[in-house]
């Protein structure tokens, strides 16, 4: 999806549905969760602090934004090769179309150029 598409497009999109994941998905899912990435990765203008959890899709980590002093999480898409691209950026679109609510993570940036690439999300 283009996320300089009008918000009027993504209106079609039933936010409280998640896909289920197929039993041979949660078992990837499980088996993925158990391995630990050693490599500390890196997110152009943050400071990690250190790693939160690890997931089927990578880690994600507590980190600072450099320029506003913010603690932001930062969700690393590690585990690249079993990663559905239309799945996040689903994530992304989301996320920017419930940028407004207070019970929501805001999306803060988007570093799909990065390796690996990441959403940096903060809490307000």
């Amino acid at each position: 999806p283009d996320m300089n598409e009008p918000a009027s497009r993504t209106a079609d999109y039933d936010l409280t549905k998640t896909p289920a994941q197929t039993a041979d998905e949660l078992t990837r899912s499980r088996a993925l969760s158990q391995t630990g990435t050693s490599q500390v990765p890196l997110a152009a203008g943050y400071q990690l602090q250190h790693r939160l959890g690890e997931g089927a899709y990578g880690a994600v980590w507590l980190a600072r934004e450099q320029k506003t002093g913010k603690q932001v999480a930062i969700k690393f898409y590690t585990h690249r090769r079993g990663l559905d691209w239309s799945l996040l950026s689903s994530e992304v679109e989301k996320l920017a179309l419930l940028y407004t609510s207070r019970n929501i993570v805001r999306l803060l940036d988007v570093g799909w150029q990065s390796d690996p690439p990441y959403l940096a999300l903060i809490h307000i």
